[in-house]
């Protein structure tokens, strides 16, 4: 990957954990996508909310299954 680009995700992730109090990326992301699974006609305004996009929440969500400790983290908290 790209320097730069691991910079964005960075930044990204920082936003993400700003604005949604904190926790890790992981967890964060599960919540987001429970808020979405309770609501999917309501998933850009969920997004929004979390200071995200549709296609900054798709990467983000690849960069967790690239890595099995926050895969397991996420997975646990989708339950």
């Amino acid at each position: 990957r790209a320097r730069g680009t691991d910079l964005g995700a960075t930044m990204w992730i920082l936003g993400l954990l700003t604005a949604c109090g904190g926790g890790s990326p992981a967890t964060e992301a599960a919540a987001i996508a429970n808020e979405i699974e309770k609501d999917p006609a309501g998933a850009e305004a969920v997004l929004k909310k979390h200071g995200t996009t549709a296609a900054a929440f798709e990467a983000q969500l690849y960069d967790i299954a690239s890595d099995p400790a926050q895969t397991d983290e996420y997975l646990a908290a989708r339950r």
